[in-house]
């Protein structure tokens, strides 16, 4: 049945056209792919990989063209790298395990807490 006959019915709305009480006036999400179709997809997957390669590869592409290819390879093999977040107002508290951190771990974290670098000591 489609999304938009039974959203836009107009049971679902009164005399001057708005919704009535419970109803919400969008789909119910994105329709779900059909697994027949993931699994075509999903078989065309190497030809665009090379497709992304051959652009990448391409001395006579543009060099955005080229950038955009290894990116979308590299996203795909590492996922996307993360993001930087800019926060406003102070950290009251925080609570970390340290017996949990690596020894690297440990050392940002002082690092950052502190704004001392912490190196291993030609003596040690």
């Amino acid at each position: 049945m489609d999304t938009d006959t039974l959203t836009n019915t107009p049971e679902k709305r009164n005399q001057k056209g708005q919704y009535l009480p419970g109803t919400v006036g969008t789909s119910p999400g994105r329709p779900k792919v059909p697994e027949d179709l993931k699994q075509a997809f999903r078989a065309l997957s190497m030809d665009a990989l090379n497709v992304l390669k051959s652009i990448m590869l391409n001395p006579e592409a543009r060099d955005s063209d080229r950038s955009k290819a290894a990116d979308s390879i590299l996203d795909r093999a590492w996922g996307k790298p993360a993001q930087a977040i800019e926060m406003s107002g102070g950290i009251t508290e925080a609570r970390v395990d340290i017996s949990k951190l690596s020894d690297t771990q440990t050392d940002a974290l002082l690092q950052a807490v502190t704004g001392v670098l912490f190196t291993e000591s030609a003596d040690s």
